[in-house]
């Protein structure tokens, strides 16, 4: 007999996580299926509520700057791992040595904070602190945060 795995998840504000797991057990043992493990994925509800709120806000900062060259953008990413802020990441191909590299940093930086900070932008990541990290070529960081 094979054992199989149900998986499912539940936020962390939830206070029943064991009473839950036990009725999960009993229906499937009820229905004779066989023998089940159960493996709850339990996840912060906060985190989770602000990455959905500001993937549409990400992927368009990734398209604006992907889409003009000016930027020298190569790669956008985001980490959601803080509780205090959401951190987006950007590297260009313009090294710190280049002529041009602190005019596309500033181009960049202010772009961003214009978008970050319309009022449209502003409606629906709320009131979240963020941190935007442009990294050069060759690894020197400019930091922009909020609050």
């Amino acid at each position: 007999m094979v054992n199989q795995t149900v998986d499912f998840s539940l936020p962390n504000t939830e206070s029943k996580i064991d009473e839950i797991k036990q009725q999960v057990q009993s229906q499937l043992d009820a229905k004779n299926l066989g023998s089940f493990t159960l493996k709850v994925n339990v996840y912060n509800a906060e985190k989770k509520e602000r990455e959905r709120r500001w993937s549409p806000i990400i992927s368009t900062i990734a398209e604006g700057t992907f889409g003009a060259k000016k930027y020298k953008v190569t790669e956008v990413g985001y980490t959601n791992k803080s509780a205090e802020y959401m951190t987006i990441m950007l590297k260009t191909s313009v090294s710190s040595s280049d002529s041009d590299y602190q005019e596309v940093v500033d181009d960049i930086k202010d772009t961003i904070l214009e978008f970050l900070t319309s009022k449209k932008t502003r409606e629906i990541i709320k009131d979240d602190a963020y941190k935007v990290i442009i990294t050069s070529k060759d690894k020197k960081e400019t930091v922009i945060t909020s609050k």
